[in-house]
């Protein structure tokens, strides 16, 4: 900003949009059934800032997608953190498969539909390959609020569906609870953030 008032500038999402289509590249369109019904679901750092045991946050995830998923109809796709332990992803989808879940990552590995892992795949770039290279349109695609990340795919992709987030209870289950207030802050600020967008 010219005048220093404001800390922050505006960028339109044409712009960005316009960056990620450069960034993704251009292939035959993958028309699997699977990708359906899709619903990605990024992990946090809660284990890796000591904000809960492994076991807590696994157990949130587990309890939250019964409640929010519908196992015979929704497929899952697991979105590592990049500060992620690679153990945390791997028990998480164990668990899952062994409770009925419809879990997409070998899948996507076999299909190839990014080279690079999904830990590193910025959430807006992986929501605008998915778009661009599957048979999935922006509508069909549900994104769990699970992170500050979710907040700008929203913006960039507004058709997307956003799940509620954890929510006060799981927080305080599973969340230590010197970190339950910040938490439960942040995701009443997305939820309010992303429902401005969507008006």
């Amino acid at each position: 900003s010219i005048n220093k008032k404001n800390k922050y500038i505006q960028i339109k999402n044409s712009y960005i949009e316009n960056y990620l289509n450069k960034l993704t590249p251009n292939s035959k369109k993958i028309t699997y059934k699977k990708y359906k019904n899709l619903i990605i679901f990024p992990l946090t750092t809660f284990f890796e800032t000591n904000r809960s045991s492994l076991e807590g946050e696994i157990s949130l995830y587990i309890e939250y997608l019964n409640e929010k998923i519908n196992k015979k109809v929704d497929n899952l796709l697991i979105k590592p953190h990049p500060g992620n332990i690679e153990i945390k992803k791997d028990l998480l989808i164990k668990r899952l498969e062994a409770a009925n879940f419809s879990i997409l990552n070998n899948q996507f590995q076999e299909d190839k539909i990014i080279k690079l892992p999904l830990k590193i795949i910025p959430l807006e770039l992986l929501c605008s390959i998915l778009i661009k290279n599957t048979n999935i349109k922006e509508k069909d695609i549900k994104l769990a609020l699970n992170s500050n990340a979710t907040l700008s795919t929203s913006y960039l992709f507004p058709e997307i569906k956003c799940l509620d987030p954890f929510g006060k209870r799981l927080i305080c289950k599973y969340i230590k609870e010197k970190f339950t207030n910040g938490r439960i802050l942040q995701e009443e600020i997305l939820i309010k953030k992303i429902n401005q967008n969507k008006r």
